[in-house]
């Protein structure tokens, strides 16, 4: 970090620290009722899910609930709920959604973000999760005269004490003018599900050619528990 900070003047330099964790978030005021990945995890912390094994192999194993809470939980998911964003000026993010079909909120510290919002054009409307991530792929792939025409873009300049929510699935390009710092968080909530699962049909882990610039293997835990939570 020192050496990132040490060379944020040096105009042959352009970095961004993505992800830098923040153990201590503070998620304004209005984004607390809509942690619902954080309330459930809350929840069920006193429950622990097991697999009992099974003699017979034909039949399903079941599954054990106890009282001690979980052994393991991915630091991953525990650390997404909030992280900061350390950025050189000149920097740009190409297009891409957020990790797991979740929701983002992001605060300004200091500096700046030109933020692209990207959605496909209304005369695509896709009738399967395929279709989906193929409309989603057109809509970030410039034409040969540098455009995105198979997108319509809005811009919206961030800046320090600016807060953003962004639902899940969102396509947005980033462009930071200043050197910065924001921080935010990523979450789920129920009543974003529709979107959640649009997102997740439209890109995975495995798929070379993913949308997203981050995967958390953990999700599903997380989903689960919101289930066990309702």
């Amino acid at each position: 970090m020192e050496r990132f900070i040490n060379l944020v003047e040096d105009p042959t330099v352009c970095e961004n620290f993505l992800d830098s964790k923040d153990t201590n978030p503070s998620p304004p005021m209005w984004v607390m009722p809509l942690l619902d990945s954080t309330f459930a995890w809350n929840h069920t912390m006193h429950l622990r899910f097991t697999q009992s094994a099974q003699k017979k192999k034909k039949k399903p194993s079941k599954v054990v609930v106890g009282e001690q809470g979980p052994s393991v939980i991915r630091s991953g998911m525990w650390t997404l709920q909030g992280w900061r964003l350390v950025t050189h000026p000149g920097f740009i993010t190409f297009p891409h959604c957020d990790c797991s079909g979740m929701c983002t909120y992001i605060i300004g510290n200091l500096g700046a973000k030109i933020w692209a919002v990207m959605r496909p054009k209304r005369v695509l409307c896709p009738d399967s999760s395929e279709q989906l991530s193929e409309i989603l792929r057109r809509a970030i792939t410039m034409s040969p005269e540098g455009r995105f025409s198979e997108a319509d873009v809005a811009t919206v300049c961030l800046e320090e004490g600016d807060i953003m929510f962004q639902p899940p699935g969102v396509l947005h390009s980033i462009y930071t003018p200043v050197p910065s710092i924001f921080n935010g968080g990523y979450f789920y909530n129920y009543e974003t599900m529709h979107l959640t699962r649009a997102a997740l049909s439209s890109s995975s882990e495995e798929d070379k050619n993913s949308l997203t610039n981050d995967h958390r293997p953990g999700y599903f835990r997380t989903l689960c528990r919101m289930v066990i939570a309702l």
